[in-house]
């Protein structure tokens, strides 16, 4: 086929594809320009998950008509006029590619400062004058429809439009002060009204329900070339990272290293296997920062990057914070309870407590008298107790009666007991995580994959492993190295059998020696072990007890009790039966 000039309009759809992949890609760059026009007020409606249509609604200074006439011209903007300016951006679009793009995909119509402009996929079909006067309306209608190859590969509706709410939030996060509104098929989702970074931020953060909003807490710290403003939890945690959001210079962006210097502030009072709802801000000299590397902007490069990353690290780690581990969430797992003999059954009872031992967690009936959740908080002062659990040595008096009586199981989380005259709640997920944690530590064992587990690894675990890996070998986990990037398990703890995956993605987001000795048991146990909403029949929970009455330490992996309990005198007292 010879070589010829492509048409002008496929050029156009062409360089549209680099920028609008579907309809929240339309919703990110039409934020941008509304909050770049300094707006107050934004209002975002979507039907059909932004496909049939998105309007945008704002106050701010909107166009001219000069600037109207161009704003669809590719590469036609007012934030960069000279090369320099690509390192000194200020604000959130910059390219001059957003309208352009849309125009190119869609039918758009732009009404602003007593002009609308109307463009239909690349073909101008309107430039006249119009009433708004104090506002700027910007419609985009049939996303694709002149696409259809385009068209068929989107997700559906419902999909694109949490899609859309996901760049909404983003883009509501760091403008605490312009008042939001989101509305979806004609019904308000999301209504923020201006107000402080910190209200702003724990209300997005408050719609995920695990989320503990009285438990927020502000860092700041100020230097040289930039600042750090952030609002994070000392209670509520996830297994993912999805609770981490970071913001530089107001642009939502993911980056590895930015994540690990939060995880790394948090240190050990961070349970292992988890990860703190945090969210950053970074507003740094724009000098020191390069955007222009990624068309969504989604990326960026940091000229004084280990200034700033240890900055948040120390940030963090310099307050006291008093945190507890949350519960998991509820996945099935297969039930891992080996069955001890009658002669195990003699409970040594000096290590239990007695009546007159100062309990390591009291009952709280309000607790008691709610629904238990999975990311439920219980003591505050967990890290403390911990250790006093662990060290305090006390003499204890053993119990007359050497027996229990199995009351069954409460909240899909409690197994209950009565025993000398106190009911005895046990948290089945932390204590069987307990007994696993020990047996995975006693025994070592290993066991061959008849096909080793491959998985991928980023550039600067690929480098920790190469120095690294032999230290995976005391705990009976053998690594090797078929090609670079890739790694393979060939051998797994004998215990941890089906827990390839939870292994394979512990080792490619450890680049610490300190991590690995602190945290790979602990997450082998916690992803083992039974769990909140977890069905067990009577005679796997008395087995389970039956162990648990055996354990030394009465504290799960991450530090936190696992037992609480309720005596005959508090019962009778909360009552009134004095």
């Amino acid at each position: 086929m010879p070589i010829k000039i492509l048409d002008p309009l496929l050029i156009q759809r062409i360089a549209a594809g680099e920028v609008i992949e579907d309809s929240s890609s339309v919703l990110r760059e039409l934020l941008d320009n509304s909050i770049d026009s300094k707006s107050t007020e934004i209002d975002i409606y979507i039907e059909e998950g932004g496909l049939e249509n998105i309007t945008i609604i704002d106050n701010g200074k909107g166009f001219s008509k000069e600037d109207l006439l161009l704003s669809c011209s590719r590469h036609a903007t007012s934030k960069i006029s000279k090369l320099d300016d690509l390192y000194n951006i200020r604000t959130l679009g910059f390219r001059g590619e957003a309208l352009y793009s849309i125009s190119s995909c869609a039918l758009l119509s732009i009404d602003s400062n007593g002009f609308k402009k109307t463009i239909n996929n690349g073909r101008e079909i309107e430039f006249s004058p119009s009433s708004t006067n104090k506002q700027t309306i910007i419609r985009v209608d049939k996303l694709f429809n002149e696409l259809p190859a385009r068209k068929q590969f989107l997700k559906r509706s419902s999909t694109l439009a949490k899609y859309c709410k996901k760049v909404f939030l983003e883009k509501a996060a760091p403008f605490a002060e312009i008042k939001f509104r989101f509305f979806n098929d004609g019904k308000l989702i999301y209504n923020f009204p201006a107000s402080e970074s910190k209200e702003r931020i724990i209300k997005i953060l408050s719609l995920d329900k695990n989320f503990l909003s009285p438990d927020a807490v502000e860092y700041n710290a100020t230097r040289k070339n930039f600042k750090i403003y952030a609002v994070g939890s000392y209670s509520s945690f996830r297994y993912d990272r999805n609770g981490i959001n970071i913001f530089v210079n107001n642009h939502c962006i993911d980056d590895y290293s930015l994540v690990k210097s939060i995880t790394n502030g948090y240190g050990e009072l961070l349970p292992g296997g988890r990860y703190p709802y945090f969210t950053l801000f970074v507003d740094i000299n724009p000098e020191l920062v390069d955007f222009n590397i990624h068309p969504t902007k989604r990326e960026c490069r940091i000229r004084n990057k280990n200034e700033v990353f240890g900055t948040i690290s120390n940030m963090i780690s310099s307050q006291t914070l008093r945190i507890i581990p949350n519960l998991n969430k509820p996945i099935q797992n297969e039930l891992k309870i080996e069955p001890i003999s009658e002669d195990q059954k003699q409970i040594n009872w000096e290590n239990y407590l007695s009546n007159d031992t100062k309990k390591s967690v009291p009952f709280n009936k309000a607790t008691f008298s709610s629904e238990v959740n999975e990311n439920t908080s219980w003591d505050d002062g967990w890290l403390e107790k911990a250790k006093e659990t662990l060290k305090e040595k006390t003499e204890f008096k053993p119990p007359i009666q050497k027996n229990y009586k199995y009351l069954g199981q409460v909240f899909k989380l409690f197994l209950v007991i009565e025993m000398e005259n106190k009911i005895i709640f046990i948290d089945q997920h932390a204590a069987h995580e307990r007994i696993l944690f020990d047996e995975f530590v006693k025994n070592q064992n290993s066991q061959k994959l008849l096909i080793p587990y491959e998985f991928e690894v980023e550039e600067e675990t690929d480098q920790f492993l190469l120095e690294n890996s032999y230290i995976y070998n005391d705990y009976a986990i053998e690594l090797t190295r078929p090609k670079p990037l890739t790694w393979e398990i060939d051998t797994i703890p004998a215990l941890s059998k089906g827990l390839q995956e939870k292994i394979a993605n512990f080792i490619s987001k450890t680049s610490s020696i300190q991590e690995i000795e602190k945290d790979i048991f602990a997450i082998l146990a916690c992803h083992a072990a039974i769990k909140q909403g977890d069905d067990i029949d009577k005679t796997s929970a008395q087995e389970l007890i039956d162990k648990v009455l055996l354990l030394k330490e009465k504290c799960c992996p991450h530090g936190r009790t696992f037992i609480s309990e309720l005596s005959y005198e508090d019962l009778i007292s909360s009552v009134g039966r004095f």
